[in-house]
């Protein structure tokens, strides 16, 4: 039997836990996405963030099915919601007509889905009520405190997950800093989005709760220096002048002293840990090269674009014009690898899902900045004024990295888009009492069905991924034919492991197997372009006899990357002459 009590800000009656429950599942969901933790690579590190969201998107579904009927609509934004559904339809459907590789296309389509999902959960935690809502963001800024302390431990030198996982590394400097989202920069920018949360999540703290504030800011800014994200940087400059504005950031005694000290940490942590990152231009530079090719793949594809996660298989198309129209003493403006992102989410939005999309998210995001702030400006919810504070941060963020295209930081979006587009609501004790046993119901059918798709389609996944990793430790310690065993089954069963299939042709070129290594690259390239694949079929051709055949490969990697390391090891070593 469900228990009731009376919720003193609503004046409604609620159960204990049935009403907040679909909305802590999207949270526990988030955490879960962030803090799954894979050792080895990115490649093989970034499947495993949205297995979390694929097996907890029957929960979500199922529970908010459930409390449908036990919570009543609450005052939404049409005009946002259909700009956010739009804007998921087209980035599904309208890129499959231009696709390449359909089957990563519907890759990407099911992160579309699980996103709207996410958003719709989200919508939810804002009908349910003011407690609903709080326990929600309370989750979104959990991760936080787990990420932070382990980020500045690890750019101290401590590491505590190569105590536990037994790892070694030989990344320098900031790459060592990899907390549990495989790069640096991923886990500056969730340090830097979670912090207007953390302002809300704390708003229960009486005693003290100025001095904790400004220590949580001091200890996040300490965490984002560490990495060397100087986007993220300028991203936690403008939460905080944005909190401050709002009011988010209370007032303590002598709140000189407490801005002057913060301001001398953080400026001799930048200047010990971070001197040599802020002079670096080279990432700098290579963005302009990303962003020019951009600009010619969103010509090539301007309304429909090219296909979801395509960006990793068609950026040599971009590149290749942007290098033949630069002198070779400016060449230093190009990128040094293939990635698979922009670094700027509207220009990638607009190659992989054409420009009706980007003009769709921008039009959807500046509708979500405007309501949350009027909604603030009437009401005074601390919710609304830490969506605001996160969407402008997430803005500056996309104009310099790609937050929308990594998964906890666009798990992260949705949510806190679906809490702009909807209004608090509230139940009575009629509708509670009658949505009970559908809510138990959906509850216990989402369950088995998320049970279902972790034993039948997650767990092996996982179980590849995991190999796909062992063999990459494997190859790098020369351990050839261990690694090319291993790796025997991942071209078929997990063939987008892209990086697990050109390790298993640098293995094969290593023992020997130039002719079976040529095959297994006709393949990856279906599913991501790689200088390895370049400079791995030079090795196989030169093996196999013809040289010419080999320098040709090579030059045509180095007619688009004229400064990869790899490709220019390649070269040294065929043609040393």
């Amino acid at each position: 039997m469900l228990s009731l009590r009376k919720h003193p800000e609503t004046d409604s009656w609620r159960p204990r836990a049935w009403s907040e429950l679909s909305n802590c599942a999207v949270g526990v969901v988030f955490v879960g996405v962030v803090l799954i933790f894979q050792p080895y690579g990115l490649d093989q590190f970034l499947l495993p963030k949205f297995l979390v969201p694929l097996v907890g998107v029957p929960l979500i579904l199922s529970l908010m099915i459930g409390t449908r009927v036990a919570v009543p609509e609450a005052r939404r934004d049409a005009i946002l919601v259909g700009l956010a559904f739009a804007f998921l339809a087209w980035s599904a459907l309208a890129p499959v007509l231009n696709a390449r590789n359909r089957t990563l296309h519907g890759i990407g389509a099911l992160e579309v889905v699980l996103m709207a999902v996410f958003f719709a959960g989200a919508i939810g935690a804002r009908k349910a009520g003011p407690r609903a809502e709080l326990w929600l963001i309370r989750l979104l800024a959990a991760p936080a405190l787990i990420v932070v302390p382990l980020a500045v431990a690890q750019g101290l030198g401590v590491d505590p997950l190569r105590l536990v996982f037994y790892l070694s590394s030989s990344r320098p400097g900031r790459w060592q800093v990899l907390t549990t989202l495989g790069n640096p920069t991923w886990t500056a920018e969730l340090v830097v989005l979670s912090l207007p949360l953390m302002l809300v999540a704390l708003k229960g703290v009486d005693r003290l709760r100025g001095v904790w504030l400004w220590a949580v800011g001091l200890v996040f800014s300490i965490a984002v220096a560490v990495t060397g994200s100087r986007g993220s940087l300028v991203g936690i400059v403008v939460a905080v002048v944005v909190c401050w504005r709002l009011g988010l950031v209370p007032k303590v005694n002598r709140p000189r002293w407490v801005a002057l000290w913060s301001v001398i940490v953080v400026g001799v942590l930048v200047a010990v840990i971070g001197v040599g990152r802020m002079g670096e231009l080279k990432p700098v530079t290579g963005r302009f090269g990303l962003w020019a090719a951009g600009m010619h793949l969103v010509r090539q594809e301007p309304v429909t674009g090219s296909g979801l996660d395509h960006t990793a298989l068609i950026l040599p198309e971009g590149l290749e014009p942007v290098v033949a129209g630069l002198d070779p003493q400016y060449h230093r403006w190009l990128p040094t690898v293939l990635v698979d992102r922009l670094d700027q989410d509207i220009l990638q939005i607009a190659v992989e899902r054409g420009l009706p999309a980007a003009l769709l998210l921008v039009l959807m995001w500046s509708r979500a900045v405007l309501v949350s702030f009027r909604r603030f400006r009437e009401k005074g919810s601390a919710v609304d004024g830490a969506v605001v504070a996160v969407l402008s941060v997430f803005f500056v963020l996309s104009l310099i990295s790609a937050p929308l295209h990594t998964p906890a930081t666009a798990a992260l979006f949705w949510i806190v888009m679906g809490l702009a587009a909807t209004g608090l609501g509230s139940s009575s004790p009629e509708e509670e009492r009658d949505g009970g046993r559908r809510r138990m119901g959906a509850a216990v059918v989402g369950a088995v069905v998320a049970t279902g798709i972790a034993l039948v389609v997650v767990l092996p996944i996982l179980r590849m991924n995991t190999i796909a990793g062992t063999a990459h430790r494997d190859l790098l310690r020369g351990r050839f034919k261990d690694a090319s065993q291993a790796l025997k089954p991942v071209p078929t069963s997990a063939p987008w492991l892209t990086g697990a299939s050109i390790d298993r042709s640098r293995a094969l070129v290593a023992g020997g197997g130039a002719a079976e290594a040529l095959v297994i690259l006709a393949d990856a390239e279906r599913w991501a372009a790689s200088e390895w694949i370049w400079a791995t079929r030079a090795r196989a051709l030169d093996q196999l006899g013809p040289r010419e055949e080999a320098r040709r490969e090579l030059e045509a990697g180095l007619k688009i990357l004229p400064r990869s390391p790899v490709l220019l090891e390649a070269w040294l070593e065929l043609f040393p002459e």
